[in-house]
């Protein structure tokens, strides 16, 4: 191994100050292994322990370390009911807006309620969240008579770059769609 050391002067609060001796640079020759096929196919891999982990994991909601027992256990599980605590808050803060109607509030407390059951990941899935949205709240907005406000929603998320105009379009004619065959139903049971 070949080492330059050198000396130079470093800058701090008091003034310049010379700097202890460091290492330039290292050279050396590298030894390789020739590898064959074979070697890859014959590998021995060891299934996963958690005792040759060392790594010190953390709580994401209490920030507790992650006791040892406790790493093969999910406590973030998708089933996880989402407290009431947190929907009661989030309507309380969408009742205090004073600059949008109460269509308008209604829809963002079902938008938002949604949202937090859903927890979608990035922005990409906004089509997909807003189509399932159609479907799962779309009787619940026409019976409250709040489409227009919906649309106005949609509107405002296609406005942000979170929905193209098609799918928008794709959105408002599933609502409408919805409608059209509650309504065929209806008059079916009507003629009955």
């Amino acid at each position: 191994i070949n080492a330059e050391y050198g000396e130079g002067l470093g800058v701090f609060c008091q003034g310049p100050v010379k700097r202890t001796p460091y290492m330039h640079s290292m050279m050396g020759s590298m030894v390789r292994v020739q590898r064959t096929v074979s070697d890859f196919m014959t590998l021995n891999i060891m299934p996963y322990n958690g005792a040759s982990n060392h790594r010190l994991y953390f709580h994401s909601k209490s920030y507790q370390p992650v006791k040892p027992e406790e790493l093969n256990y999910d406590s973030e599980k998708e089933g996880e009911v989402m407290g009431s605590w947190i929907e009661q808050r989030t309507k309380q803060l969408i009742q205090d807006f004073t600059d949008v109607n109460e269509g308008e509030k209604e829809v963002m407390i079902l938008w938002n309620c949604f949202i937090l059951k859903e927890k979608p990941l990035a922005d990409n899935a906004m089509p997909t969240l807003v189509e399932k949205f159609v479907v799962v709240k779309g009787p619940e907005i026409r019976g409250r008579n709040l489409t227009n406000n919906f649309i106005l929603h949609l509107s405002n998320l296609h406005s942000f770059g979170l929905l193209k105009a098609e799918e928008l379009e794709k959105c408002v004619l599933m609502l409408y769609e919805q409608q059209d065959l509650e309504a065929a139903t209806s008059r079916e049971k009507d003629m009955n």
